[in-house]
């Protein structure tokens, strides 16, 4: 798998009253710019109800209109329920990375 390096601007919108970092990116040329979604989750009495799919289509819709190409995440590697939730709404892997001594998996969506 291909271990990913990237820069990144970032950018916060307003969804149902929370704070949803955005941030712009280069993962691939014919992508160019897109968006990463971070620190995205659920209270674990409100999952299973498609929150994150709401959200994440919301944040898509955002970046959409603001001319980005593709959304990006970054998943815990082992987080089994975030990586299927992600695989299921059209995410797909696309490589790996560290941050802060932790080992993530890197997941794309064009738009």
């Amino acid at each position: 798998m291909e271990h990913i390096r990237y820069k990144k601007e970032t950018e916060v919108v307003t969804f149902q009253g929370k704070e949803i970092t955005l941030e712009n990116l280069s993962l691939h040329e014919d992508q160019a710019p897109s968006g990463e979604l971070s620190r995205l989750c659920v209270r674990k009495d409100m999952q299973g109800q498609g929150i994150a799919k709401q959200m994440m289509n919301y944040a898509g819709d955002v970046l959409k209109n603001r001319g980005m190409k593709g959304i990006h995440i970054l998943v815990r590697e082992g987080h089994v329920v975030a990586l299927s939730t992600y695989a299921k709404i059209g995410f797909r892997t696309v490589g790996e990375c560290d941050l802060f001594d932790k080992h993530f998996i890197c997941m794309e969506k064009k738009f």
